[in-house]
């Protein structure tokens, strides 16, 4: 019956790297990818809901998203509204797929807006952050003791 079982979790788990090689984006990442979509609104408690519903999903990216979203790294093309994570190099940005991480291409800053979070959201942001965030082992084992670590 073990046989059977791990037999079974091999064949997911290539089917599952076959289709991310592929280059196309599978169901889960395609629902994420229209969660991420609602950012680009100009509304803040829209994107408060958002942030909520990113960290809801479970995508395996959700965390890294919050994270570059926190960190002011989340940009879109203003000629097509499809959103990135960036790293900033002189004028030149280079995007970065948000499902994939690999390098799309290199633009100049002109032509890319920046995600703008408030103070509201930054608070909600590291909220969800945290709760993603696999809690270390000593920091757990203090707090079953009740000893501050600081």
């Amino acid at each position: 019956m073990k046989i059977i079982l791990l037999f079974c979790l091999y064949l997911l788990s290539t089917t599952n790297s076959i289709a991310q090689n592929t280059g196309e984006p599978n169901q889960e990442d395609l629902i994420f990818i229209q969660t991420l979509s609602g950012l680009l609104t100009k509304s803040f408690s829209e994107k408060e809901k958002v942030i909520s519903s990113i960290a809801a999903s479970e995508h395996n990216q959700a965390l890294a998203v919050l994270k570059l979203l926190l960190a002011g790294k989340v940009y879109y093309r203003k000629s097509d509204k499809e959103l990135f994570g960036v790293n900033i190099v002189d004028r030149d940005v280079e995007l970065y797929d948000l499902i994939t991480n690999q390098l799309v291409e290199t633009l100049p800053k002109k032509k890319l807006r920046k995600v703008g979070i408030n103070n509201k959201l930054r608070g909600v942001l590291k909220s969800a952050i945290a709760q993603l965030s696999p809690v270390s082992y000593t920091h757990l084992r203090a707090h079953e003791t009740g000893r501050n670590l600081v």
